[in-house]
């Protein structure tokens, strides 16, 4: 699911000193906010609204969604970057790693099958990143407060081992309901963890040709 781009200031200040790499990245997982200044100007930053003599103010929806995609896509950048393939050593006295499931990257847009779907979800999880999981989550009509507490069940669920997520075919209605009319794309998406088996549903729901999990 793609969002149009807005336009973002951005303020870059001269001879700043290098920055070490681990702190760079530690500066590229700040929270980004939004400060109004004196003059009414939107100030987009991870600094305190006060250095800019600003007051905080709230972000958009859309806005904060895409802003943590783009954190996401970073990270899973930097995980990509690196020069460490699947039976290969990086170094022979290192051990062997084997790439990570990751999920398709954003520009290839959304899930636009359950199975798909299913495949974003395993790769999510694969990362322990919130953020790439709630990708797949139907947000559409939510108001933040309905928001917040879906996002803590997904942090809880995504540092949890995933050992697969399955597409099951349903549909729950009356029993006139004739065949024909019966959705094809309805079902359950079941989260089984590597703990015991423990398995979570989740309903599956298709929006603008997307399919997305929802509670």
């Amino acid at each position: 699911m793609k969002f149009p781009a807005l336009p973002i200031a951005l303020f870059v200040f001269a001879a700043a000193p290098a920055i070490p790499q681990h702190a760079a990245r530690a500066a590229s997982a700040s929270v980004i906010q939004r400060c109004e200044a004196p003059d009414g100007n939107a100030i987009y930053t991870d600094k305190p609204c006060g250095a800019f003599r600003a007051r905080p103010s709230r972000l958009s929806d859309d806005l904060g969604i895409r802003l943590a995609m783009a954190e996401a896509e970073t990270r899973r950048g930097d995980i990509a970057s690196q020069p460490v393939s699947f039976g290969a050593y990086r170094d022979a006295s290192e051990p062997l790693r084997a790439t990570l499931p990751g999920r398709r990257s954003l520009s290839a847009g959304c899930a636009r099958s359950p199975q798909q779907l299913s495949r974003d979800l395993v790769g999510a999880f694969a990362l322990h990143d919130v953020n790439r999981v709630a990708e797949s989550y139907h947000w559409a009509g939510m108001s933040q407060r309905q928001a917040l507490p879906v996002m803590k069940q997904l942090e809880r669920l995504s540092a949890q081992p995933l050992a697969d997520a399955r597409f099951l075919s349903a549909w729950i209605g009356s029993g006139e309901v004739a065949a024909t009319r019966i959705p094809t794309d309805a079902g359950l998406m079941q989260l089984v963890f590597a703990d015991g088996g423990r398995i979570i549903d989740f309903e599956v729901r298709r929006y603008s040709g997307c399919y997305f999990i929802a509670s």
